[in-house]
Formats: structure tokens, C-alpha cells, sequence
């Protein structure tokens, strides 16, 4: 199929789309990333399509509808079919080209995951998706999900066959609801289940939530007698066995509510699990009564958008603390033409920093921590990120390998090398020559390596990096849908004075149990100059460079708006979510 022959079908949309909703075996569907904002659509939302058959452009029939605002968009741009196990992406403007990762297509591209798409040159981008495992099959998607995107693109292109389609509903809906009545007795046990799976998780919590208030009274404690530590001129000692008995405290209580957390987790499932399975069968309990109450009308209607980046959204940080790591250093192997050597760094001293896992699959962190050669607004205080950068100035390639635990525990870390991560490095200054220290060019004399010296033993190799384009990502490392929610809008629209809830793992934690710490502040002004969030004080160690930022919401979940990337003039910065893509 190609461009000349390319035509809509019925059975590609409404045809597949009934499939999608009666949960066909091994349907399988693919998820879209906008990336500019519109009318339509928001910047960071995703669709996911569950139709072998979607068009792009700016006609209202097309399920990716772009605005009139895009004037080098043509009404009919593009579209996606699938052509066996494969997606293929056809172009249909006259008059504008369509691009896959900034090339121009001819006529027709097989679409890969994390490949980007464009509709003209500098036009809107889409990221095309593709979840993995079971998490590809459209029956993962809810019932009530799929009802939903069944209307905005099995129907949008053919809007005269709305009252056909209704009756096929309905008569599909009275056929399961005569097929409930027959399994009566077994839908009422489970409905017992989950009610008693309901008054479970009231109780956990209710435990976490007494744990929460007992961990906030330890913090403040604990952060009371750290500063009377550092300001006491006397004896330190009654001081520092208090606050060692308080942190004792702390761990515990930390401790216990994650053994409880994880137990709520397991619960939760499996209440979803079968929340799910009386969701399928048509029947509704009470819970499910007041949602449909409280659900927006706009969510059924065809131009309604959703808000898929806020899968997995809690009221409990903890919540996220499986998706937080703290990264440690594995080994690390410097090359030269072929030649390849260890720099001679004692590891275990090393203080890294922290990442976290978005839930569309990126893992996010400090570019400091994957490139420590860099530094911001002053030079490097630790001396084996100074013997990189010489490394790096003499003309050696750096790789890093790293191992990143999270509460999971140590049976599952990340594994990376720093070359996985895509950073900015468009505002990258070399600022001044530093010499090459006479250990590392007696390993270069060992192994007749050349250095690129730019006078006598002296390498230029400082680089001074703008903290705007101090992030670092790896994209598509985890599982879509798996991962913490980010609102990449909001990132850049925050007010000074808005408060801020960071999370991160100090240098010196234990891998085999890790547990992250929180810390708060407040936007200042508008950062006109770097281009980031500017917080009012300094509250992070260089080990929770990298952490998520979170900002709560209306509704009391929170989302992550920006990852912490170190201070300038004395005060901590986040560069913006919105700045990654």
C-alpha cells in the first residue's frame, strides 16, 4: 500500500476498533507522543490507537487532528495502517513532506519504537510507541478505556454510522448482561472479595498514614538537632547520640512502612484485578457507581483529550519509591585508538547521585552523573571528576558502567553506561586549559597514547555547562505505563512561591537498603537567564542531584515537574520536564 492507492476502510477502523472493544485475542495497539501543544492536544499527552487504520492532518475526520494554527500541516497529511505485525506510515500531502526522525520519507516508512515523526519541516512531532509484553495486547486496556477510543477513532471518520454502531452496542451489552445473569452467584462471591479487599486497604492506609505522621515528626527532629550539631561550640557529643538514636527511629519506621506499602501494593492488584474482572462482566459496585458519578461528560465526547501522563498518579510519594534510584558506579574504562586502561579510581568513594523512571519508559537523571567531567557555575570539588575531565581533554573516550537500585532491592537494579543517555550539549563552553597530572601521562607514556595537548602537558577540558541543559535520558528504558507520572505543562508555567517536594538517596546509601529522603522547598522568580526553576534555598547534597521534583495537585496526586540539578549562587535549580523532549 502506498501513497496512489492508499484509501480509508471500513474494516481498518470500525471494523478493527470493534475487535479492540470485544477484546479480540492478540490485538495489539501502539501509542502516540505529542509533542507540541494544540488545540487537540496538550505537549507530553499520549493516544493510544487501537485501530489498524488512523490519519493525521488537519481535517476533522482525522482520529490526530492538528488545528489551523499548523498552516504547514495539509488536511489529509499522513496516516499509519498496519500491514501484518508491522505499522507502516504513508504519506498523503500534495503539497508538504513527512519526516521519521528529521529524514524525509518517500512515499511510504516501517515505523520502529521511539522512532519521532513530523508532518512538514519544523511542524508538530509525534514519538510512536510501541508497549511491550503483555502490555501490547488492546484487553489490557479497560473496558470502559476502550469503549471510549473506540468512539473518538473507529467513529470519527464515519459519523453517519453512529446510530448503527449504537445498536451493535447495545445488542454486544445485552448479551453480556445476559450472560452475568447466568453467572450471578459467582459474580456475587467476588463482589464479597473485593469488599473485603476494599476495607484491607482502608487499613494499610490508615497504618501508612500514622507512619507518615510519625516520619514527619522524626525529620523535624532530626533536622533540629543537625543544625544543632553544626552551630554548637561545645561538646557535640550528647547531641550526636540523639541524633543517632533519632535516625535509628527513622529507619524503622521507614522500614515498617515499606514493608507495608508493598504489602498494600500487592493488594492492590489484586483488587484491580478482579475490579476489573466484575468491570467486564457488567457488574457495577459501589465504588464504580460513584466514579460514573463523578466522571466528566467530556470524556465521551470525540474531541475530549485524555491525560495518560498521569497513569499511576498517588497521594503517597512513597508510592514512587520503587522508580527512584540511587546510582552507583560499576566500573569505569578509558580508550584511546583501540587502547584501553582503568584510571585507577577507588569507587566505593564515590558519591553519584539519583534517577528516577518516568511512566512513558525514560530514565531521567543529572547530567553531572552520567558526565562527570562537566560541572556548572564552579569548578569540580571532588578530585577522580577533575581526572576525567583531563581524560577527556586529552582526546579519550569515557565510559561509565552503572548499577541503579531502588526499594525493589538489589536482585533488581537498571544496568547503563553513560554513552546510553541523550543530553543537550548545545551550550557546552571550554572555558580554560588544566594540566594533566603526572600519573595519567605516565599511563599514557606506558601505552604510547598520544594526548591532545594544547601546550606542554595541558589539555582544554573544562566544560562549563549551562544548568538548563544539565539533564541526561535514556529513552524507552523501562515499561510504558510503569513508571511515575510527570505533567511537562506545568513545568513550565510554575508561579514563585509554589512549593516543591523532592526525593532523592544521599552519596552514602546502602544499596542493599536503600531508603530516599524527602526535602521541600519553594519556587523564586522566573529564571530568565538559565532558563530553569530557581528554588529559594540550597537544601540537596550532591547525591540527590537528579531527583525527581513533584508538585501536588488539585486532586492531591503528585506529578513530577522538573529533575534537580545542582545550585547556582548558592540556590538549588530543577531543570523543567518540558525541557527533555
Amino acid at each position: 500500500m502506498d501513497t496512489q492507492n492508499y484509501k480509508r476502510t471500513l474494516a481498518g477502523s470500525v471494523g478493527a476498533g470493534m475487535g479492540a472493544l470485544l477484546g479480540a485475542s492478540g490485538r495489539t495497539y501502539y501509542i502516540l507522543e505529542h509533542k507540541a501543544s494544540s488545540k487537540y492536544h496538550q505537549a507530553g499527552e499520549v493516544q493510544k490507537i487501537i485501530v489498524d487504520q488512523v490519519e493525521m492532518g488537519r481535517d476533522a475526520s482525522c482520529q490526530v487532528r492538528f488545528d489551523e494554527s499548523f498552516e504547514t500541516v495539509s488536511r489529509k497529511h499522513a496516516a499509519i495502517v498496519r500491514e501484518g505485525e508491522n505499522w507502516k506510515l504513508i504519506h498523503l500531502s500534495h503539497s508538504n513532506p513527512t519526516l521519521v526522525n528529521g529524514n524525509v520519507i518517500n512515499g511510504s516508512y516501517y515505523l520502529q519504537t521511539g522512532d519521532e515523526i513530523q508532518l512538514s519541516v519544523g511542524g508538530p512531532r509525534l514519538g510512536f510507541i510501541v508497549p511491550q509484553g503483555k502490555q501490547a495486547l488492546t484487553s489490557s486496556i479497560g473496558l470502559t478505556e476502550r469503549m471510549n477510543l473506540f468512539r473518538k477513532q473507529a467513529l470519527r471518520p464515519y459519523k453517519m454510522a453512529l446510530t448503527v454502531m449504537g445498536i451493535v452496542l447495545v445488542l454486544a451489552l445485552a448479551g453480556l448482561g445476559t450472560w452475568n445473569y447466568t453467572l450471578g452467584k459467582k459474580n456475587a462471591a467476588l463482589v464479597d472479595v473485593v469488599d473485603g479487599q476494599k476495607e484491607q486497604m482502608s487499613q494499610y492506609k490508615f497504618q501508612l498514614d500514622s507512619l507518615g505522621n510519625e516520619r514527619n515528626r522524626l525529620e523535624q527532629e532530626q533536622r533540629r538537632l543537625e543544625q544543632q550539631v553544626r552551630e554548637s561550640d561545645g561538646d557535640k557529643e550528647m547531641l550526636k547520640s540523639q541524633l543517632s538514636h533519632v535516625r535509628e527511629q527513622l529507619n524503622y519506621v521507614n522500614s515498617v512502612a515499606y514493608k507495608a506499602n508493598s504489602e498494600m501494593e500487592t493488594l492492590k492488584n489484586e483488587l484491580a484485578k478482579n475490579q476489573k474482572e466484575l468491570e467486564e462482566k457488567g457488574v457495577v459496585t459501589k465504588m464504580n457507581e460513584e466514579e460514573m458519578l463523578t466522571t466528566d461528560s467530556n470524556e465521551i465526547d470525540l474531541d475530549s483529550s485524555s491525560e495518560e501522563t498521569s497513569i499511576g498518579a498517588s497521594m503517597d510519594l512513597r508510592d514512587y519509591y520503587d522508580h527512584i534510584y540511587t546510582i552507583k558506579i560499576d566500573r569505569i574504562n578509558v580508550e584511546k585508538n583501540g587502547i584501553s586502561f582503568d584510571p585507577g579510581i577507588q569507587l566505593t568513594d564515590i558519591v553519584c547521585g539519583t534517577g528516577f523512571m518516568l511512566n512513558n519508559g525514560d530514565f531521567v537523571t543529572d547530567r553531572q552523573n552520567v558526565e562527570p567531567w562537566i560541572y556548572g557555575d564552579e569548578q569540580w570539588k571532588e578530585d577522580w571528576r577533575r581526572l576525567m575531565a583531563e581524560c577527556v581533554g586529552a582526546g579519550c573516550n569515557v565510559i561509565i558502567h552503572y548499577r541503579a537500585y531502588s526499594t525493589k532491592g538489589t536482585g533488581k537494579p537498571l544496568t547503563f553506561v553513560n554513552t546510553d543517555f541523550k543530553c543537550d550539549r548545545s551550550g557546552d563552553v571550554l572555558s580554560l586549559d588544566i594540566e594533566v597530572r603526572r600519573e595519567l601521562r605516565s599511563i599514557f607514556k606506558k601505552y604510547d597514547i598520544e594526548p591532545e595537548y594544547t601546550r606542554r602537558n595541558y589539555v582544554k577540558a573544562t566544560i562549563l555547562a549551562p544548568k538548563v541543559c544539565q539533564w541526561a535520558v535514556i529513552r524507552q528504558k523501562g515499561i510504558f505505563g510503569e513508571g511515575i507520572p510527570y505533567d511537562a505543562e506545568a513545568s513550565t508555567t510554575l508561579k514563585g512561591g509554589s512549593e516543591i517536594h523532592m526525593v532523592g538517596y544521599a552519596g552514602s546509601t546502602d544499596e542493599h537498603n536503600p531508603v530516599p529522603a524527602h526535602f521541600n522547598d519553594r519556587t523564586n522568580i522566573d529564571d530568565t537567564q538559565y532558563g530553569t526553576i530557581i528554588l529559594q534555598n540550597r537544601v540537596g547534597e550532591h547525591g540527590y542531584y537528579g531527583s525527581p521534583a513533584f508538585i501536588k495537585k488539585s486532586n492531591g496526586t503528585y506529578q513530577i515537574v522538573g529533575v534537580m540539578v545542582g545550585s547556582v549562587s548558592g540556590k538549588d535549580r530543577l531543570v523543567p520536564i518540558d525541557k527533555l523532549r
